[in-house]
């Protein structure tokens, strides 16, 4: 009698755990859940752009967790992505997807429209007004609509047809461009580029001593300087290093190079920006560091 009853008290018990398990992955697959997650990656809105860009993030060398936020009835980005059903210009369903916990929010425009530029902008600021310091990327439409973004305080702005346009410009006067920099940017295998950290030592280095201190040490090729909020590509032989620099470069693997995070500053603002910024199209000489 004893054992009977045992066996009915294990059976229930191990039916209602598998109840509750069934109801949460029915309820993650319709976006009904929340996030949960610290320092992970935000998609919000869903188009062929956001399903390639979460595609890549899972190749990272350095992996996110990422949520998907959007208005439909199944997980469009399917297995291994947390969903979360919902508006993504409602700040409830922001935080349904852990926006205050994020590092980063990238948001895609559901439709090539105005329209959806519009909700995009309105998506940005809320976000904006319960998570300023997450930063915000965004796919643009329609490049008029960009310093409508910057106005409402997204980090970066793409223009994705402004950007396919001049490559292909470029292609056609520069055989093999496009194919370089889309293997650059398509994750895989090869080289791909980065931004990293600069250690306090190398301030006062000129831009030739670091490209050769990264190639010969980490087998990485120079790209670019970011500096407090400004990019310097292809800087002149004075540049030197200064405290807080970083570098964008290209390398099979970071190896021992270590990445600047998502939510750290950006290594480079848009050209209005820049001028609005005081910069100069390069910094000024410092000091060779002593011995």
């Amino acid at each position: 009698m004893h054992t009977g009853g045992t066996r009915l008290g294990v059976a229930a018990i191990t039916g209602a755990l598998v109840g509750l398990v069934i109801d949460h992955l029915l309820e993650e697959g319709q976006g009904m859940g929340a996030a949960g997650y610290r320092g992970h990656v935000v998609v919000c809105g869903w188009n062929a752009t956001a399903g390639d860009l979460v595609a890549g993030l899972a190749g990272e060398d350095h992996q996110r967790r990422v949520v998907v936020l959007h208005d439909s009835e199944r997980n469009p980005a399917g297995a291994g992505v947390h969903f979360v059903r919902g508006d993504v210009t409602d700040v409830v369903d922001l935080d349904r997807a852990g926006i205050r916990d994020a590092e980063v929010a990238i948001i895609c425009p559901t439709s090539p429209s105005h329209a959806a530029d519009l909700r995009s902008i309105l998506v940005v600021m809320a976000i904006e007004s319960v998570a300023p310091h997450v930063r915000t990327v965004v796919e643009v439409n329609d490049p008029q609509h960009a310093d409508h973004f910057r106005r409402a305080h997204a980090d970066e702005v793409m223009v994705t047809s402004g950007t396919s346009s001049r490559l292909l410009a470029r292609s056609a006067l520069h055989p093999g461009l496009a194919e370089i920099v889309t293997d650059l940017v398509s994750g895989g295998d090869g080289s791909e580029l980065y931004r990293v950290r600069l250690p306090d030592d190398y301030v006062g280095l000129t831009v030739d001593e670091l490209s050769a201190h990264l190639r010969r040490h980490h087998g990485a090729t120079l790209v670019a300087i970011g500096r407090e909020g400004h990019s310097y590509v292809n800087p002149a032989t004075d540049f030197r290093l200064q405290c807080g620099d970083d570098a964008v470069v290209v390398a099979e693997a970071l190896g021992t190079l270590a990445p600047l995070g998502p939510g750290e500053p950006p290594a480079s603002l848009p050209t209005q920006a820049r001028h609005r910024a005081g910069g100069d199209a390069v910094a000024p000489a410092l000091p060779l560091a002593e011995a």
